[in-house]
């Protein structure tokens, strides 16, 4: 059952970054899919062509992705199709993120960071978020390699496991690794979601 005043919120913060169709068909996606571990292509309560391109929208912002994906986890090898029983499930970040704009009315990243680490099972949350911070601060259109991130890290002076990091990141949608780009510079490079980039 929609809640229509969690869904007015939730449209209301969207429009600040969306045209008013797909700021409203947006927040019925995202709210439907945040109550779900993924929802499938004939679940989206939409007429064919609103739902297939609100689906590139979120796919493209990384706010739904599909399941089916060429070999390992990058969000760039993710396959689009718009066959009925195609899956995507949310980033957990942008998880919390809409739970917290449903509860709080705002976009909370710092919130739903934390809660999305301490999910992972990070005890270091404070100087991961530091690291993450700071790494978005220096990133090229959200992306960057390792060896930015590993000066960051030296810059930051602080303890943490670079591969450990990596990983949580990965693990909670903050990040996902590039690997096309990876292949062409020979320097492993990821990117930050960019809904980390929103106000």
């Amino acid at each position: 059952m929609v809640n229509r005043e969690d869904l007015t919120t939730l449209h209301r913060f969207l429009k600040g970054r969306f045209n008013e169709e797909e700021a409203f068909n947006l927040s019925k996606l995202l709210y439907q899919s945040c109550f779900a571990d993924m929802v499938t292509y004939n679940e989206i309560n939409m007429d064919t062509v609103c739902r297939d391109d609100i689906l590139l929208i979120a796919c493209e912002k990384r706010l739904l992705l599909p399941i089916k994906s060429l070999p390992g986890s990058a969000w760039e090898s993710r396959i689009l199709t718009f066959d009925n029983q195609e899956k995507y499930q949310m980033p957990r970040i942008v998880k919390f993120l809409v739970h917290n704009v449903l509860i709080n009315g705002i976009w909370d990243y710092d919130r739903a960071i934390e809660q999305s680490l301490k999910e992972a099972g990070e005890n270091n949350v404070r100087e991961m978020k530091v690291f993450l911070y700071r790494l978005r601060d220096v990133s090229t259109g959200n992306q960057l390699d390792i060896n930015l991130m590993q000066a960051v890290k030296n810059e930051l002076a602080i303890d943490i496991d670079m591969h450990d990091a990596l990983d949580r990141f990965v693990r909670c949608g903050i990040m996902s690794p590039l690997t096309q780009r990876s292949l062409y510079s020979g320097s492993a490079k990821y990117e930050i979601h960019p809904c980390l980039f929103w106000a």
